[in-house]
């Protein structure tokens, strides 16, 4: 007899019902081994894809699978999975946990639908030399030491690169040399570069953002949720004249996307990031579990 999984497909951080990135939701996925996951992950071919289990620790399990490799922990695809809950009537508005990679996570949902996931404190490293990151993406060092901001490495959930830029025009001409962006983040142990150039003051939109993530199958994405919170991290230890921000991501790759920020101080006095976001309406189809058994 044939087997299926439920298979979700949403987008998320979508701007004004557009855009987003796309992310895949399985439900009921403790019956599927690690290598069952994967091979449902690659062959959506998604950024990310969420497998929704078990947890004894926390209201759901989420796992988390690029076309490649499972990661610890994945915002798109929490605003994801959350919104399809709550789409589905199986979640109401109100205050969840789910369990991750990156730890015991808590999650709102607000009436409105929207999502607001908590992040892993953050933690900030040395990043590599303007010189060899500018090379790996066609861009003059000036574009980032003209900056006066550091490039480091800041994981609030998975380690991204924070790469300032000093113009608009810098992130636009942004070309990556895939090989050499892939041993870059190899080298320093993180997911993806994520790129940004700060908006102009009278501006809504706080930053305007790049991520690419070839190592793990994703060459650019429109949206990335814990790469969001690593930049309010960043900008809240570089800058810190306040504490909430909204980005902008994908406009390069038509899939114009929007993030929300703020960092809080949690209860054992750690600062953390929220990030926030709307996902659009769900698609659900089948997805047959012996086409990958064998």
């Amino acid at each position: 007899m044939d087997r299926f999984v439920e298979f979700y497909h949403l987008n998320a951080f979508v701007a004004q019902g557009q855009g987003g990135n796309p992310a895949g939701v399985v439900r009921h996925a403790d019956m599927l081994d690690d290598a069952q996951m994967q091979a449902i992950a690659t062959d959506f071919g998604y950024p990310e894809t969420a497998f929704i289990c078990h947890s004894e620790h926390a209201d759901i399990r989420l796992r988390f699978f690029t076309p490649t490799n499972e990661v610890a922990f994945c915002g798109h695809a929490t605003v994801a999975t959350f919104s399809a809950l709550w789409q589905l009537g199986e979640l109401e508005a109100g205050d969840y946990t789910q369990e991750t990679g990156a730890g015991v996570l808590q999650v709102s949902i607000l009436d409105s639908g929207k999502v607001n996931f908590e992040t892993a404190i953050p933690v900030i490293s040395d990043g590599p030399n303007e010189k060899v990151i500018a090379d790996a993406f066609h861009i003059d060092s000036k574009d980032i030491l003209s900056t006066g901001l550091p490039v480091k490495v800041v994981s609030a959930g998975g380690p991204n690169i924070i790469l300032p830029l000093a113009s608009l025009d810098a992130l636009a001409r942004m070309s990556q040399d895939r090989e050499a962006v892939i041993a870059l983040t190899e080298a320093y142990d993180c997911i993806g570069v994520h790129a940004f150039a700060l908006s102009p003051h009278e501006s809504d939109i706080t930053a305007c953002c790049r991520n690419f993530a070839p190592a793990v199958g994703v060459d650019e994405e429109a949206a990335t949720g814990s790469a969001a919170a690593a930049l309010a991290a960043y900008l809240t230890e570089y800058q810190g004249t306040h504490n909430r921000f909204v980005f902008e991501q994908g406009e390069h790759i038509g899939a114009r996307s929007l993030l929300s920020a703020v960092v809080k101080v949690d209860a054992q006095g750690h600062h953390r990031a929220w990030v926030g976001g709307e996902a659009n309406t769900l698609a659900r189809r089948g997805y047959r579990l012996d086409a990958i058994s064998a």
